[in-house]
């Protein structure tokens, strides 16, 4: 595995920016003149070939979005779902309102310009991971990409929810999804429109067996809480690897433990996500990691065969 399987990665991360419903006529361009102008000029990440995303990013974002585009393919003038466009139109295209998230303690302090197009919240991060990459002599340039992904991947929703206190929908026509679902799917998707890949389930067997055997209340906590970091370091391992993408359930975004993990190397990560006051006390002691979880794992040189990919498990 080389260093392109996470550019591309980065490139689902950025293909569709968090304004997306902003400008849906230019989103993409100004993305690839952003990636251009900015993260290769200044960063020195070269992450696109011929001015476009890579062909395995725009099937990844055709997949991601598939759910979505079935409706779109009814819409028209007479169609009720034009209704909703219409609404949303009005709602982020006026520029002299305000959107403001009423479920926020702090909600007239998060608040976004209406028809606001900007990548402030790409500079910051990428500004910073480059900050720490440059007191780290990494001479590996897979791992360099490899740890820009882990970074932006996990710091990205945080800054955006700590920053604006809401997502946006990923499109105006059909507000189903919000857009940070759709770019982290595309990320994950990745895996298997690259060179191809493996869906995986593990499943640790015996659970309730294994817990049951506690003869008191604070035995039952304890196995199932061993069940719970035993299941998440094996996850870990695997996504330090592979991108913390390949873990579909249970999700590693917003995980306080992974993001813990990762804010080892970036402390300010931690403080964003602290600031979200999301985190319940002692959140260290909850079994929050079940017993089983899905996997999407790419194809490389040593998941060659599904024999190896069971044996790559195992040996975790």
């Amino acid at each position: 595995m080389n260093e392109k399987l996470f550019k591309l990665k980065i490139q689902a991360l950025l293909h569709d920016p968090y304004w997306k419903i902003y400008n849906i006529e230019r989103h993409e361009s100004t993305m690839i003149e952003f990636i251009k102008d900015f993260v290769k000029k200044n960063i020195g990440l070269d992450l696109i070939d011929n001015d476009n995303f890579d062909n395995s990013v725009k099937i990844a974002d055709m997949l991601s979005s598939s759910l979505d585009r079935f409706p779109l393919s009814f819409y028209s003038k007479k169609n009720p779902s034009k209704i909703f466009h219409e609404i949303l139109k009005v709602l982020y295209n006026d520029k002299n309102d305000k959107l403001y998230n009423v479920f926020s303690q702090t909600w007239e302090e998060n608040t976004i310009k209406a028809g606001e197009v900007n990548n402030e919240i790409y500079l910051d991060i990428f500004n910073k991971i480059s900050e720490y990459l440059k007191n780290k002599e990494d001479k590996d340039i897979k791992e360099k990409y490899k740890k820009i992904y882990k970074y932006f991947w996990t710091w990205l929703e945080i800054k955006i929810i700590k920053d604006y206190g809401f997502v946006l929908p990923q499109d105006s026509r059909i507000p189903m999804f919000d857009i940070l679902d759709h770019i982290y799917s595309t990320a994950a998707l990745i895996n298997l429109t690259y060179e191809g890949g493996y869906i995986v389930l593990v499943d640790i067997p015996g659970i309730q067996k294994f817990i049951s055997k506690g003869r008191k209340l604070r035995d039952l906590f304890a196995g199932s809480w061993l069940i719970s970091i035993v299941m998440y370091k094996f996850l870990e391992k695997i996504a330090d690897e592979y991108g913390p993408d390949t873990i579909v359930t249970p999700t590693l975004r917003l995980n306080p433990f992974w993001v813990n993990h990762v804010s080892k190397d970036i402390e300010e990560i931690w403080n964003d996500y602290e600031n979200l006051q999301i985190l319940p006390k002692d959140w260290f002691r909850y079994a929050i990691i079940p017993g089983s979880s899905l996997i999407i794992l790419p194809k490389d040189e040593i998941l060659s065969s599904k024999e190896k990919v069971r044996e790559y498990l195992i040996n975790k």
